[in-house]
């Protein structure tokens, strides 16, 4: 099981008290399931908490110790290090599975995981490009930041990472903020 409490923006809430809270945009009810599978989800409009959540996962096989699921609050924000899972099939829909970089997994929907692919940068299964996971009880999305240039950078330097001298130069162009500079550096590398 995953320890969310050494996270600054997860903090554990009483169920009892969820209709007595307010959820700012980006906070999320959350819950973890023993196998480390998650489920965000906001708050229902009259402020209680939705029943699907309420009651997922809760008695199944999923929680061999028949206990109740903490719930939690997570403040949402644009991070890397999303890590590709892989697929899983329903009756009548596929799901990209992805481990969110707190170590816990979500699902979205293919499709929607289609929209967004192209946008994506990814070494070794890691998504580096930030990402933002919109909960919804229906069909989730992930959002995606647009390229701050810095990505590009930064996948040169793992493709690269054997090479000290040119991992710090790369880096060295990356703190400089001057992107300019990386034609220069590349071709007196080559």
């Amino acid at each position: 099981m995953i320890d969310l409490s050494v996270f600054s923006d997860v903090r554990e809430i009483n169920p009892d008290d969820v209709k007595n809270i307010t959820l700012k945009d980006e906070e999320y009810l959350l819950k973890v399931a023993d196998d480390d599978v998650g489920f965000m989800v906001k708050k229902t409009k009259d402020g209680s908490m939705p029943s699907a959540f309420e009651s997922w996962r809760e008695n199944w096989y999923y929680s061999p110790n028949k206990h109740k699921m903490k719930v939690y609050i997570i403040e949402e924000k644009f991070r890397r290090n999303w890590k590709f899972m892989g697929l899983r099939h329903g009756q009548s829909t596929a799901w990209v599975v992805l481990q969110h970089p707190y170590g816990f997994e979500v699902e979205i929907n293919a499709t929607a995981f289609e929209e967004i692919a192209q946008d994506i940068t990814m070494v070794n299964g890691r998504m580096i490009t930030p990402c933002f996971f919109k909960a919804q009880l229906k069909n989730a999305k992930l959002l995606v930041k647009k390229d701050d240039g810095q990505d590009f950078f930064y996948t040169l330097i793992k493709a690269v990472s054997d090479d000290k001298r040119l991992v710090e130069k790369l880096q060295d162009i990356i703190t400089d903020e001057r992107p300019d500079r990386f034609y220069e550096v590349i071709s007196r590398v080559r």
